[in-house]
């Protein structure tokens, strides 16, 4: 409980419309982009243009979509197949390689992550990783 209480209190999450943050739930794909996005202060718009994103199920509307173009054009995702599946929940796994690749953007003051941002990564920092 103190771990969501600092969380919402920082802005990273804020339950769901009937008040309740329902800890129970599995968190979906793009509910864990939200909190990665708002925990690192990534700025994210407003509004969108989601024609670019290469996933059929985003649409400009969709509360998720500015986390889902955000987090596409810094690197984060990983998905290829089409869709995002924004209501799919997201594995352990899959949000430790978000939060990973989020981190090299930080830690190498990168405007995204790519292969050569990770090649410098581990170069300077894969002793301590």
């Amino acid at each position: 409980a103190p771990y969501v209480c600092y969380a919402a209190e920082k802005g990273w999450v804020k339950g769901y419309t009937d008040g309740l943050f329902h800890p129970e739930n599995p968190v979906t794909k793009a509910e864990a982009l939200k909190m990665i996005l708002e925990a690192d202060g990534v700025d994210v718009p407003d509004f969108v243009n989601t024609s670019k994103l290469p996933f059929d199920d985003v649409y400009g509307a969709a509360w998720y979509a500015p986390y889902v173009v955000t987090a596409y054009e810094l690197g984060l995702l990983e998905e290829s197949d089409g869709f995002f599946s924004a209501d799919q929940s997201r594995t352990r796994a899959e949000v430790t390689e978000e939060l990973f690749r989020a981190i090299v953007i930080e830690l190498m003051e990168s405007e995204g992550y790519t292969e050569e941002v990770l090649e410098a990564f581990l170069g300077e920092w894969g002793e301590v990783f």
